[in-house]
């Protein structure tokens, strides 16, 4: 018995309960979906399994792509000129700063009061580190030490005179090599640990490094008020 054919019609669409001539009229519908041309009776510009070689050959293409991209990457990351060259357009920029003014309870005890993350890679022989803090020491006579650290080296400790701010400035710079930097104050606080001493050679900043801002007092339950601190590259 013939049976018309319209592929624009597609019975499960408004009957759940189908007969054996609209399941046959259902796949014309089906055919050109998938197809993807106009008509049912259009042939497919390809075939499945032509399809299916063509997304494994896309997925080989991909493949091969982020392999490139990889080693693309892990050539540059070795390459310090081209690091020197992405550093230098993308400077000055502010790695880190402090999100708000805040008082700190201090006592005898090291307090840290920022740990500031360097990764590898970010600075170059040209680069410039000014590190920045405005701190202020409580309106006590109690001794309050403020202390800067790099690498397990103190780059620098002064006590905090009552009720004084010390807008505290340092900069770290490179004599030509990352693994040389040298320390010198930009503002109060000294050099290093003594006063007027030239600080040089005391981290690989070719590596990860790490300064961390702590505080002390000679007794219990002193505090410090920093309002406002970043660490700069330039």
């Amino acid at each position: 018995m013939p049976i018309t054919v319209n592929d624009n019609d597609f019975p499960p669409s408004y009957d759940s309960t189908l007969n054996l001539i609209q399941l046959v009229k259902s796949y014309p519908y089906l055919i050109k979906q998938i197809t993807g041309n106009l008509s049912w009776l259009d042939l497919p510009e390809t075939s499945i399994k032509n399809l299916l070689t063509s997304v494994n050959q896309n997925t080989n293409d991909i493949n091969i792509l982020t392999q490139d991209l990889t080693n693309a990457f892990t050539s540059i990351s070795s390459n310090t000129t081209a690091i020197n060259a992405i550093n230098a357009i993308s400077r000055p920029r502010i790695l880190w700063k402090t999100t708000r003014a805040q008082n700190f309870t201090i006592g005898t005890s090291a307090t840290t009061l920022y740990t500031i993350t360097i990764p590898a890679g970010t600075c170059s022989i040209d680069s410039i580190l000014n590190l920045h803090i405005n701190i202020y020491g409580s309106n006590t006579t109690n001794t309050k030490t403020f202390t800067v650290i790099c690498n397990a080296t103190t780059i620098t400790s002064f006590n905090l005179a009552q009720n004084t701010t010390y807008p505290y400035r340092k900069r770290i710079a490179f004599n030509n090599a990352l693994n040389a930097p040298y320390c010198t104050a930009i503002g109060d606080g000294g050099y290093s640990t003594i006063a007027g001493i030239y600080l040089s050679g005391f981290a690989d900043f070719s590596q990860a490094q790490t300064i961390t801002v702590r505080a002390t007092a000679s007794v219990a339950n002193e505090s410090v008020f920093v309002n406002g601190g970043y660490l700069e590259l330039i």
